[in-house]
């Protein structure tokens, strides 16, 4: 929902302040003046974090992702797969589950 806002709270010129929302075009979205603000992480950077913890942790060579099937789960699969790439990590595959889901057996 905070993505949807973003044009808005830009095009108005009216400061927008997202609680929550961690996708990283909520903010980087490229507006100038942009009044799009957050309280939360950037996912970009949790991204990165996340693959270095993984390799240095458990010396991963390839990650699984799985990931909410909305826009916050379409953010990290792109941030994953850059941090990813650049710390030269394969990326096993990509399962994706609904916000309602409670089983995540196949």
């Amino acid at each position: 929902m905070a993505l949807a806002i973003v044009p808005i709270a830009n095009q108005a010129k009216v400061p927008f302040f997202s609680v929550w929302a961690a996708a990283t075009p909520i903010t980087r979205n490229g507006a100038d003046p942009n009044y799009v603000f957050r309280v939360s992480a950037v996912d970009v950077l949790v991204d990165k974090a996340l693959t270095n913890y993984a390799i240095k942790t458990y010396h991963a060579k390839r990650l699984g992702l799985m990931l909410v099937n909305n826009p916050w789960g379409e953010s990290n699969e792109k941030g994953l797969t850059a941090a990813a790439k650049e710390d030269d990590v394969a990326i096993a595959g990509v399962e994706k589950f609904e916000d309602n889901d409670v089983d995540m057996v196949a």
